[in-house]
């Protein structure tokens, strides 16, 4: 109904059955691209065949400015926050408190001036009770917020992942996808390729698991089997990551 839908995640949520009773059912988030807005949607309801919005969705953010574009989003399950991202440069980043996802509450928002964000990850530091969210921030690189508090968020740590040099398109350009997997980070940059990182938290830091001139992967398709069995880099040799080092394979499988 609204136009596109870009990201979308399905996550679990108390909610009142027929009878009244709270019970855990999966919710579809959904990041509603230029409707500007991210719609929360009875999953259980769409496996049943329903198509009636009235029947499907059970609530919905308001947009926060007049042109906004919703982009992606990231879930902080442990205190119902949804930290989302918009990628036109109006706000980047808002969090909204989703215990109830009838009636998402807007907290506030965040992020750099004149720099368009892509997507984060929501990371629980075990080590130190920390809660820290990665984010991909095109050409500011790959940045990392203590988000622990969502009323105290600050930026402690970030990394170059491009040259400062403009995109002959003028699109932007940089750190434009992340996933963080088995304690490695893995962020996609638009000119530099895949680069692999860990984070320091008792710095807090962020540095690269591996030299930073060895650990980017220019143009052709191959597998990272070492952390995720489905998900490709671009690298023009095949390679595979073996206890932080890079070793060369000849034939490695895509």
């Amino acid at each position: 109904e609204h136009g596109d839908c870009h990201d979308s995640s399905i996550h679990r949520f108390p909610l009142k059955d027929r009878r009244g009773r709270i019970e855990e059912r999966p919710v579809l988030i959904s990041a509603d691209g230029y409707h500007g807005l991210w719609s929360f949607v009875d999953f259980d309801k769409v496996l049943e065949g329903r198509t009636s919005k009235s029947q499907l969705v059970l609530g919905q953010t308001s947009p926060l400015s007049q042109y906004e574009y919703a982009h992606s989003h990231t879930f902080d399950e442990r205190n119902k926050l949804l930290y989302v991202f918009e990628e036109t440069d109006t706000y980047d980043i808002a969090v909204w408190n989703v215990s109830d996802p009838t009636q998402p509450s807007y907290l506030q928002s965040f992020g750099k001036t004149d720099i368009p964000v892509h997507n984060g990850h929501i990371h629980y530091a075990e080590e130190d009770n920390q809660i820290y969210l990665l984010v991909a921030y095109y050409m500011a690189g790959f940045c990392v917020y203590d988000v622990t508090s969502s009323s105290l968020i600050e930026e402690v740590g970030s990394y170059a992942t491009s040259k400062d040099t403009p995109s002959v398109s003028g699109l932007p350009y940089g750190a434009w996808n992340l996933h963080a997997q088995l304690g490695k980070i893995l962020v996609s940059d638009t000119d530099e390729g895949l680069q692999i990182y860990t984070l320091r938290t008792d710095s807090p830091s962020v540095s690269p698991s591996l030299p930073p001139s060895s650990s980017l992967f220019p143009n052709n398709i191959t597998t990272l089997e070492e952390y995720l069995s489905a998900f490709c880099i671009a690298g023009n040799m095949p390679v595979e990551l073996k206890n932080g080092s890079i070793k060369r394979i000849e034939d490695l499988k895509v």
